[in-house]
């Protein structure tokens, strides 16, 4: 007996006649047998349907942050798919704009700085996350390139993004901690946090430097120490 195919009617994927759902994008299956993407007409007439676009299912947050704290080496040498460089300076941005943001929350707990200034102090994290964090890695990969490194540039930027995704899950843990409980929670969860992503930074750059391992790890010692100075001058400073 000859079974039609069954498509998904979210991505278009070819699914077997089987299928309950679509493994690629989790979307339901189409209850005629046609492409969704294809006129009823072609459809009764014969007509093949154009191959259908593959899409890549979105990666969960918190098996990113584990995959970058338990094995960075799989996950930074992995095609980009959706995680393209953008959206890796999303991850740092949004990681330091809360690490700031709960400095800022101690600050107003103990009596020197106001609501506003604590707000402040979040979007001044948001920027040394996304384009301190960019700027450094772009900084790091013409050093490496000089040294032989081949990697390309937009590869640099997005593992340096990737690598913070452990400082993103500290520091939402951080602001829970300090929501609910009234916890000062900068230094236990933040600093922490960008500590955890030390470990990733080392690959990084390690991976830029062809394996140079006295170059990466003053280049991690820099950009990592340099972060955190960051951090203490304008977190603390004012």
């Amino acid at each position: 007996m000859h079974h039609q195919p069954r498509f998904c009617t979210q991505c278009g994927a070819a699914l077997g006649v089987d299928a309950q759902f679509c493994r690629q994008c989790g979307g339901p299956v189409a209850a005629n047998t046609a492409h969704p993407a294809m006129p009823a007409s072609a459809s009764q007439a014969g007509t093949t349907a154009p191959p259908p676009t593959t899409v890549v299912a979105p990666i969960a947050l918190w098996r990113t942050a584990l995959a970058v704290m338990s094995n960075p080496r799989a996950l930074l040498r992995a095609p980009a798919g959706p995680l393209t460089w953008p959206w890796a300076l999303g991850i740092s941005g949004l990681a330091f704009a809360l690490f700031f943001l709960q400095t800022g929350m101690d600050r107003v707990r103990n009596g020197s700085m106001d609501a506003g200034g604590a707000a402040l102090l979040g979007m001044v994290g948001l920027l040394c996350g996304s384009l301190g964090v960019g700027l450094l890695a772009l900084i790091a990969w013409a050093i490496a390139r000089l040294a032989g490194g081949t990697q390309r540039p937009d590869w640099a930027v997005r593992a340096f993004g990737l690598g913070y995704s452990p400082a993103l899950l500290y520091a939402i843990c951080g602001l829970c901690a300090n929501l609910l409980l009234g916890w000062n929670t900068a230094i236990a969860f933040g600093v922490t946090g960008v500590l955890w992503a030390m470990g990733p930074l080392l690959f990084t750059l390690r991976t830029l430097c062809n394996g140079k391992l006295a170059l990466s790890m003053l280049l991690t010692t820099v950009c990592g120490g340099g972060l955190l100075f960051g951090w203490a001058l304008l977190g603390t400073g004012w």
